[in-house]
C-alpha cells in the first residue's frame, strides 16, 4: 500500500527543519548553499527562480540572500510546509521578492518559459513520476535557463551503502521523527533507497531536454545536485500541443 505522502509532509512540517539538521548532522544547509551559489553564478542578476517542493523555504531563503535582484516563487503541495516557509521568508529584511504558491509538481500552473531557473531540492524522489516532474520543470523554464535537482541517494559503493543502510533504516527515523513520527521518516528512507541513481537521473534530464548536464556529490554520493541547461527548440508549438493533450 502506497503511503499518503500529503499526510506525511503535513504532519512533519512543524519539526522539519530541526529533523533535517539532526539527520544530516548539520550538513544539509552547507550542501544547499553550495548548490545555490553555483546556480546563482549561472543566471542573470534579475532572474525569476522557481523553488519547487520548497518545503520550509530553505532554498528560497538562500537565493534571496545572495545579494542579487532575484525573484523567487516557492511552491509546494503542503499548506503546512508553505506556512513554515512564509514564517521563515517574512523575516528577511527589505522589500518582498518572493511569493508562495500551492502547486502540483506533476502539473505546474505556470506558462511555458516563465522562469530563468527551476530548482527541486529533496523533493523529486517523493513524487509519483520523476520524468514527468522534470518535463514540467523544463516546460516552465526559459530556453537557456537552468533546471537543478538536489536529492538524497543511497551511495553506490557497496561498503558505504551497507553503513548508510543501517543508519537510514534504523537510526535516522528515530533521530528525525522521534518515537511518535518515526514511521514518516521510515518512508523517507524507503523513497531514498528506491530513487534513481546518478546516471539514471542524468539520462532522465537528457530526455527532458536538458543539455550541458553536470553534477556535484557530497558525502560519498548520499546527496547530489545535478543541473542542466534547457536546449533551444524544447517545447515548441508541437510539443506544447502534445503536453496539453497529455493533460
Amino acid at each position: 500500500m502506497e503511503p499518503d505522502i500529503y499526510r506525511i509532509f503535513q504532519s512533519i512540517a512543524p519539526h522539519y527543519d530541526r529533523s533535517n539538521a539532526v539527520i544530516s548532522m548539520g550538513m544539509h544547509r552547507r550542501w544547499k548553499g553550495r548548490m545555490v551559489r553555483a546556480l546563482s553564478s549561472m543566471i542573470p542578476e534579475d532572474s525569476h527562480i522557481l523553488d519547487l517542493c520548497c518545503g520550509t523555504g530553505d532554498i528560497a531563503q538562500m537565493f534571496l540572500r545572495q545579494g542579487r535582484s532575484f525573484q523567487v516563487t516557492a511552491a509546494d503541495f503542503s499548506p503546512n510546509m508553505l506556512l513554515e516557509a512564509e514564517r521563515k521568508l517574512s523575516k528577511l529584511p527589505g522589500e518582498r521578492r518572493y511569493c508562495l504558491a500551492r502547486a502540483d509538481a506533476m502539473a505546474l500552473p505556470w506558462k511555458e518559459e516563465t522562469f530563468d531557473a527551476a530548482v527541486i531540492s529533496f523533493g523529486l524522489r517523493n513524487t509519483p513520476d520523476w520524468s514527468r516532474v522534470l518535463r514540467e520543470m523544463v516546460r516552465v523554464t526559459k530556453t537557456g535557463g537552468i533546471v537543478c535537482v538536489m536529492d538524497a541517494h543511497y551511495p553506490e559503493p557497496i561498503w558505504v551503502r551497507r553503513v548508510f543502510s543501517l543508519y537510514f533504516a534504523w537510526l535516522m527515523p528515530v533521530l528525525g521523527g522521534g518515537m511518535t513520527k518515526r514511521g514518516e521518516y521510515q518512508w523517507l528512507n524507503q523513497s531514498a533507497k528506491a530513487f534513481a541513481n546518478l546516471s539514471q537521473l542524468m539520462d532522465m534530464m537528457r530526455q527532458a531536454g536538458l543539455t550541458h548536464r553536470r553534477y556535484k556529490r557530497f558525502l560519498f554520493g548520499s546527496c547530489v545536485y545535478q543541473l542542466g541547461e534547457k536546449a533551444a527548440g524544447i517545447y515548441g508549438d508541437s510539443e506544447k500541443k502534445a503536453e496539453r493533450d497529455r493533460r
